[in-house]
This record gives C-alpha cells, structure tokens and sequence, in this order.
C-alpha cells in the first residue's frame, strides 16, 4: 500500500515539471537506463560461462524489464519509466547481493550507483524511501554475512564498523546525487522561466509593433535596408511590407532631403537615441508628407541596426493651421465686434481678453481690465443678480439673452443684453460673456409702451364717445324725430277725416301720405336701432338675442345663442364691447364664410366671462389675415385689450371659424 502512495506522489511531483526539466530528464532516462541495460547485458554474456548453479537470472530478467521501460518511455510514459528503473534496478543488485557477491568490492559500487541512479530520477520524497530501501538491502546482506547466513569469498571481512563505513558512504553519496540533481533541475527551471518570459516579452514587443498606429522599422545603420517593418508602415510608405525587405530608405527616395537623413543619423550615432524630430517623407506616388520621427540604436545578433518610429501628423500640422487661422479669424471677429465681448476666470472671474466695444460699454480701458475681475471693478450693482447669473452658468455651462444692469466706470447704470458661456482653453474652464447696450432701445420701448397706452385709452375714449354719440342721436332720433311724425300722422288722420268724406281723391292722398310716414316712422326706428338696440338697455344676453334674430331674418343663416343659466351682471362698457364683437363676426360670417350653422356660446365664472363664435364655414388663413391688417380683427383685437381681455382667433381654409374671447367680469 505504501508503494502505490509513494508511486502516485512520485508521478504528482514529476507532473509539476516543465518542459526544459522533461527534456533533460527524458536524456538522462534514457543515458542510465541505456547504461544500466547495456551492463546487464554483458553481464549476462559475462556469467554465460560460469556455474550455470550460481548463474544470476535476475540480471536478464532486469535488462528485459529495463528494456520495456526504455520502450514505455519512447510511447510517452516517461514519468512512469523513471519513477520504476531505480527500483528495478535496486532489486536486481539485491538478488546478486544475496545470492552471489555480498557487500565487497562490486556489491558496494552496485549499491552506490543505485542510490546515484535514484538521486537523478526520483523526487526528494521518493529518494528518502528509496535511500531507506538501499540502506535496508545493505543492513539485510550484511547482517546475513556477520551471522554466517550467507558466505562468499570476502564475507569474512564483513563486521559492524564495516556495516556503518557503507552505510554512511552511501547516505552521502544519495544526498550528493539528490543536491545536485536538484540544483540541475533548479537551473533548468530557472532557465525555462527566463527563456518563457524573454520569448513572452518578445511576443509582446511584437505584437505591440504589429498594433501599433505608429510606423515602426528595423533597418541598417549605414545603408538603411529594411529588415522589418509593421502594417503601419505599410499605410505610411505605400509600400508593402515584402516590397521593404532588402532594400533601402535611400534606394526608395523616402527622405525628401538626403541633408536630413545624414543629420538624423550623426545625431543618432552621438546620443544613441533621437526623439520626435519633424521630417518630410515621401509615399510611393510621390506625396509628401509630415511625420515626427524617432530613432533609437539597437543591437541585434551582434549587428548595430536602427529601430525607426514615424506618426504620420500631416493631417494633425494641417488641423492646427486651420485651427490657428481660424483662431485668427476668431480674435479679428471679436475685434470688430459690435458687442461688448470679454473672456475671463470662471474661479476669480479676472479678464484675460476684452475688445474694443467692451472699452465703449464699461468706460475702462483694456490695460485696465485685464487681470481685474467685474467685482473688483464693481461693474454688478446687484450681487444678488450676478450670483443669479453665474449659478445658472454653472449648472447650464450657457445662459442667454438676459437682461443685466451694469455699472459703467463713472457710476452710470446702463441696461445691457447679456449671453456667456463656458469655454475651454489651455486646460482651464473660462467664461466668454458678450453684452449689448440696450439702455437707448429699452427707453425706447418704454416710450413706445407708454404712446400705445396712451392711443388705446384714446381709441377707448373715442369709442366710449361714439357709442355715447350713437346713444343720444338714437334717442333724440326716437324721440324728437319720432314725436313729430306721430304728430305728423295724427294731423294726416284729421285732415282725411275732415275732408275726406267732401272729396275721395283726397282721402286717397291723405292715406298715401299716412303710409309714406309710417314707412319714415320704420326707417327711423331701423336708424335708432343700429345706432343703439333698445334690447342691450336691458342687459347683454337680450341684446344678443335680438342680434341673432334680426342676422336670421336678413340672412337666412341658422344661428344659435347658449348662455349660462345664471344671470351676468356685466358693466355698460363689457356689455357693448361683447355686443360689437358678435355684430364684427356675424357681418363677416355674412359676407365672406358661406356658413349654414352659427353658434354663440357666452358663460362665466365669479371672475371671467367667456363669448365664443363658431361658424361652419369655409374658414380662412388667420395670420395672411392678420397681415392685411384688416381693421374688422384689428378693432375687436383692440377692445378687448383695453378691458385686460384676451381674444383668439382659429380657423383654417375648410375648417371653419371660431372667435373666442375672455375677459374679467370687472
């Protein structure tokens, strides 16, 4: 049981082995055991013509046993061969031991090479019990020679000192074997893991040199032929890379100018190493182009070569032209700039830039504002609103269009318009912030403000005159006008009654004259009513009602009126405001709509009342209508506006028309 433990430990630790300590221990294998079966071969021949009684059979059957090992070791059982030749070998110089030549002379040795044998092909564990064995083998032979059990020609020399002598002959000679078995194999290992780890780092360094965007070369020192170089290379030169090899950047015409290539290669000869030099290349069609080229002096199988390295910035020299005139442009636009343009901080906020137009606006000279913040020179009047600013800045990186004050260097507060935006420049976060004065248009405006004010309350005023103009001329036409032909028609009466029976033509006439002042009567009536309906005196929804009746009977067009069923306690001026904009409506869905339906729905709440007119007509494009400036819009835009009202128009060509208004109740 003990055997198969010490056999698997044995095949665990030779597992562990590398390939180096494989292939050495394969050749030493096949050394000691091509030895070892070669010996017991002449010694089978040797002992072929002795006493065929003494004649020692375990010595062929070992030389079989060691030759099948040599055989499973050639089939791949390598492992298994060295951990069974030692013992083997053991058995067969115990049986000749016991049988034949006891501890002297050849015995002694047999025992050393065994042990030699075992130090080189077994483990450290393995050797322990392996020596263990050999010393039992000796102690068994030797106590058989000193008690008389086995006897040959030197047995009587055998004794106790003697035992020890071998025994501490052999533990030495089993603990050198081990050691430098140990240290060989050691070596080896060690020697696999720097080959392992060179050839894996070359492995990198090739891959890294196949990956990389950079074009990397080998060449010759002096002549410069190609000995390798990467893909891309290949992209670089045009060339590819089986074009390269053996030939040169001279015979190729690389280097635009041969002056830099002789330069480069003196500097590389002085310091070993050039870093990032600009040079001009030239591809396979004869494009020139831009690289920045490195070269470093290395040694390869005893030769001095070149290892060359070029990036390819022409595009990158290109973009950073481009980026500089455009950088140029920029600085030339910001120059002329109308607008006051400054770049500054984002942590203090100091100017580090700022254009004439900013000198205008804030009355400091640039020599004055540069290395200033807008604290220190106390342009914000109001900390709360540039803190305002810049926290939306921040959380925005942009703010624009926003109306700032701003102090000017003698104190004058100026309005200005101001946008700013986070910048990135050289690394740092900067603030680009243009401002426009806006102090002149914001009077302005404020006047324009003030003068549209004024002709609302104008045009109110002068509607409130008219519809009090309209109000006394339909009473007086009612009441002056209409008195005197009532009395006009009750004279008629009389002169028809007084004279009519006397003479029948002129009752015919008296009743001619009676219809003719019934019809002034009717048109005096009709006059008054536009001028005033006698209706709205009694509140906005009778006088609806009567406006929607009288569109019906002159145009035929079915309309409706909805009102919300509580009562509206609206004002005289809201009443007649509500009242024309209905009457503007139905006039144009009279005379350009072609509508069937008209429905007008007029509701409140405690704070606003709502008037919406819809029709079904053919609609039309509101705002081509608002840039007509149609004055019918216009006039209803305007009334509402003076009653803080607010008036929508949608319609659509096909869809109809719908007028909404909404307005406070007071």
């Amino acid at each position: 049981m003990g055997s198969v433990v010490w056999l698997k430990q044995s095949l665990a630790d030779q597992a562990s082995f590398g390939d180096a300590e494989r292939n050495a221990l394969a050749r030493i294998f096949y050394v000691i055991a091509i030895v070892v079966f070669a010996s017991l071969v002449l010694g089978t021949f040797n002992n072929l013509f002795s006493d065929w009684a003494r004649f020692p059979f375990a010595i062929p059957a070992a030389a079989v046993i060691i030759g099948a090992l040599i055989a499973a070791a050639r089939l791949g059982h390598l492992r298994v061969a060295s951990i069974l030749l030692p013992p083997v070998t053991l058995a067969t110089v115990a049986h000749v031991l016991w049988t034949r030549d006891g501890l002297h002379d050849n015995g002694v040795l047999s025992l050393a090479g065994v042990l030699v044998i075992g130090g080189v092909l077994l483990t450290r564990r393995a050797m322990i019990i392996f020596t263990i064995a050999t010393l039992t083998v000796l102690l068994g032979v030797g106590y058989a020679e000193i008690a008389g059990l086995l006897q040959n020609r030197l047995s009587e020399f055998t004794d106790v000192r003697h035992l020890v002598g071998v025994c501490l002959v052999l533990v030495v000679i089993a603990i050198t074997a081990r050691v430098i078995a140990e240290s060989l194999f050691m070596s080896l290992r060690q020697a696999q893991e720097k080959s392992a780890a060179l050839e894996e780092s070359q492995q990198r360094l090739a891959r890294m040199i196949d990956a990389s965007p950079e074009s990397i070369t080998i060449t010759t020192l002096d002549d410069g032929v190609f000995i390798e170089a990467n893909p891309a290379c290949e992209q670089l030169y045009g060339y590819k890379r089986e074009e390269l090899m053996g030939r040169s950047a001279v015979e190729l015409g690389f280097w635009t100018d041969p002056e830099d290539r002789r330069t480069f290669i003196a500097d590389l000869r002085r310091h070993g190493v050039v870093e990032a030099r600009e040079v001009r290349l030239r591809r396979r069609n004869g494009e020139l182009r831009e690289a920045l080229a490195s070269g470093a002096l290395i040694e390869l199988e005893g030769r001095q070569l070149m290892l060359f390295q070029a990036v390819d910035v022409t595009e990158r020299r290109r973009a950073e032209h481009l980026l500089e005139e455009s950088e140029a442009r920029l600085a030339k636009m910001i120059e002329a700039s109308p607008e006051a343009i400054t770049i500054g901080s984002l942590e203090d906020g100091k100017f580090i830039e700022a254009n004439p137009a900013c000198e205008q606006l804030t009355g400091y000279t640039r020599e004055e504002l540069i290395g200033r913040s807008p604290v220190e020179l106390g342009f914000w009047p109001d900390p709360e609103e540039r803190g305002r600013f810049i926290s939306d800045l921040r959380r925005d990186q942009v703010v624009h269009g926003r109306e700032l004050r701003l102090r000017r260097k003698g104190g004058e507060l100026r309005t200005i318009l101001a946008s700013a935006a986070i910048i990135d420049f050289k690394g740092r976060k900067f603030i680009l912030f243009q401002a426009v004065d806006i102090t002149e248009r914001k009077s302005a405006e404020k006047a324009l403000s003030e003068h549209e004010v004024m002709l609302r309350e104008l045009s109110a005023h002068h509607d409130s005159v008219r519809e009090g103009e309209r109000a006394h001329i339909a009473r007086e036409i009612h009441d002056e006008l209409g008195q005197a032909l009532t009395a006009l028609r009750m004279d008629l009466s009389v002169l028809g009654i007084k004279f009519g029976e006397a003479d029948p033509r002129i009752r015919e006439q008296v009743q001619e004259l009676k219809g003719r002042v019934d019809a002034i009567v009717q048109v005096v009536r009709d006059v008054a009513t536009a001028l005033r309906p006698a209706a709205l005196d009694l509140g906005i929804v009778p006088g609806l009602e009567w406006l929607v009746e009288e569109f019906q009977k002159r145009n035929g067009i079915h309309c409706t009126v909805s009102v919300a069923e509580s009562d509206i306690a609206l004002g005289e001026a809201r009443s007649i405001v509500l009242f024309r904009i209905v009457q503007e409506s139905l006039t144009n869905v009279s005379r350009h709509s072609g509508a069937r339906n008209v429905e007008i729905l007029l509701d409140h709440d405690a704070e606003r009342i709502r008037l919406d007119v819809e029709d079904d007509g053919v609609g039309f494009d509101v705002e081509a209508a608002r840039s007509k400036k149609t004055f019918g819009l216009l006039g209803i835009q305007e009334r509402v506006i003076m009653l803080r009202g607010e008036l929508s128009i949608a319609s659509a060509p096909g869809r109809g028309t719908r007028v909404s208004v909404s307005m406070p109740i007071a």
